[in-house]
């Protein structure tokens, strides 16, 4: 049984058995019964019960948007508390690698530790609330050369093609080292 019903194999015009709505959905039949007494319509008219293929489909889908929790840029998702937190005392690591950053913190109520990955661009938005521990991985340094998102170099100085990059962390005066040829 998958965690999750499958939902693209129902058709919208099409009228299904709770047996056959289980098996094309992908999970037991008496979970389609525990659906209908939740709220999933049935048509009574006639037996055996059907099930329109509309109303599957917007009854899984009503119950994934249920289950979203949305998440501001400073807070992050604890599976213990299961809801959106802030972290505790505003404080934050950020660890980077390969032009990727993780932020791990505490939870606000329960002190769990979460994390979530984040854009290098929200860096600095991110940094406006919360403060955040700076680190960067042995492997973000490519042979001794900052990776292009640290850099203040274009790849071809002369493109119009290449806008400068800047930096989106960290001092934006510092100067980017030669390029080896």
């Amino acid at each position: 049984m998958p965690k999750q019903a499958r939902i693209n194999g129902i058709k919208s015009y099409r009228c299904y058995t709770p047996t056959e709505a289980a098996e094309l959905v992908g999970v037991s039949t008496r979970t389609i019964r525990n659906w209908t007494r939740d709220g999933l319509m049935l048509l009574d008219r006639e037996r055996p019960a059907l099930i329109r293929g509309d109303d599957l489909r917007s009854y899984i889908q009503d119950q994934r948007k249920g289950r979203k929790v949305q998440i501001g840029l400073s807070e992050f998702y604890c599976l213990r508390c299961r809801a959106s937190r802030k972290a505790a005392e505003s404080m934050a690591d950020c660890k980077i690698t390969n032009n990727r950053a993780t932020l791990t913190a505490l939870c606000k109520a329960c002190e769990t530790v979460v994390c979530k990955p984040i854009s290098l661009s929200r860096l600095l938005e991110l940094r406006r609330t919360l403060d955040l521990t700076i680190t960067r991985d042995d492997a973000t340094y490519n042979g001794g050369h900052r990776p292009p998102c640290f850099s203040a170099y274009r790849t071809n100085p002369n493109s119009r093609n290449n806008p400068p990059i800047t930096c989106p962390i960290g001092d934006q005066n510092e100067q980017a080292p030669e390029r080896e040829k």
